[in-house]
């Protein structure tokens, strides 16, 4: 799944990797498609824009990001090419763990098997990033895992941007992952709202931006916003309340 937003000069993306987890035969699968993602994600670095990519890349990167690694060596999602494409991605192509560069501390997963008591006893792995190209990523300033309450194997990653996702500018915006949600950080008037809800535009305001989302376009204001994919409120993204605040 690829589905972009854009802002400007800004683009977020809510991406959803394939898992090679059920058989052999999707795991094949999952290393074509990494094969062929590496280059278009080359070819996004070299554009004139920056880029956030949110959403499930079924990869943990390094040990830190997993609980039982030493037993999932072989194990589909931590396997060494795995791990070696984010390291190419990570390294060569320019691309950051936004994630990881605000927050290095350990036990910081996204992800618990629904076996056994994998969420209670926080046995999880971080597979959802918030990828970003280096611009942007110097204005990441914090991030955390949102788990007071469980919708489903995955945990919301949010993150703060001091970044103005409408006027290009430096200001304060939160994004969630692993769906596609943008928050830019302006005090909005009592009708200066507008918010997506599986594609349906509610309160259309003056001077609006133009958000694409497949073959549509939607008019949003350029103050407080929230964009939710069909995904993004089958996955509790509605969890969004007030710009600024934590959940």
């Amino acid at each position: 799944r690829y589905i972009e937003a854009r802002f400007g000069a800004m683009s977020v993306v809510s991406v959803y990797l394939p898992s090679g987890s059920s058989s052999e035969e999707r795991q094949a699968i999952k290393f074509s498609f990494l094969e062929r993602f590496m280059p278009y994600l080359r070819k996004l670095k070299l554009k004139r824009r920056e880029y956030i990519l949110c959403g499930d890349w079924n990869i943990a990167h390094k040990e830190i990001d997993l609980k039982n690694w030493r037993g999932n060596k072989k194990n589909s999602g931590f396997l060494p090419e795995e791990r070696a494409w984010l390291d190419e991605l990570f390294g060569p192509t320019g691309f950051v763990d936004t994630f990881r560069s605000v927050n290095q501390e350990a036990e910081q997963y996204t992800w618990w098997s629904n076996r056994g008591q994998a969420w209670a006893k926080n046995v999880g792995w971080r597979i959802d990033y918030q990828v970003a190209t280096p611009g942007i990523a110097t204005l990441a300033t914090a991030a955390r895992i949102y788990k007071t309450k469980r919708f489903s194997d995955h945990a919301p990653l949010i993150m703060d941007y001091d970044y103005d996702l409408l006027l290009n500018r430096t200001a304060r915006a939160c994004v969630i992952s692993p769906v596609l949600c943008c928050i830019p950080v302006r005090e909005p008037g009592e009708h200066d709202k507008a918010v997506f809800k599986a594609g349906v535009t509610e309160t259309p305001v003056a001077h609006p931006a133009t958000v694409g989302h497949h073959d549509q376009s939607f008019r949003i204001p350029q103050r407080e916003f929230s964009i939710q994919t069909p995904a993004a409120v089958s996955q509790g993204a509605f969890l969004i309340n007030r710009v600024g605040h934590d959940i």
